[in-house]
């Protein structure tokens, strides 16, 4: 399933995940891939489409996931759930990107 880039607008309802190293960012790829899944089962395939956007970047270790959706929740719920068991609590941390500032929330 191929999504089209995200032009992030900063609000409260955006996560930004930043990857120690390992993991590897192809393995965080894979497990957006797996979350896009459980996030279409849901919602139906055309939802998932229009309102689960997120973006990596390799080079930055990060993933942004817009989360002011229903079908972005839960794709953002699933990410963090199968980051978590996948990988660990201490390989990544979430931030919730405001308007003004960054707030840290914990992994778990």
């Amino acid at each position: 399933m191929a999504i089209a880039p995200l032009e992030i607008l900063v609000s409260n309802s955006v996560y930004r995940y930043s990857f120690n190293d390992p993991p590897a960012m192809q393995d965080v790829e894979a497990t957006i891939a797996v979350a896009l899944f459980g996030t279409a089962a849901i919602h139906g395939e055309s939802r998932a489409r229009m309102d689960a956007r997120y973006v990596i970047d390799v080079e930055r270790r990060t993933c942004v996931i817009d989360s002011s959706t229903d079908a972005g929740q839960h794709l953002n719920a699933l990410f963090t759930e199968y980051c978590r068991r996948t990988f660990g609590e201490d390989a990544f941390r979430i931030e919730r990107l405001a308007d003004g500032g960054v707030g840290e929330r914990s992994a778990a």
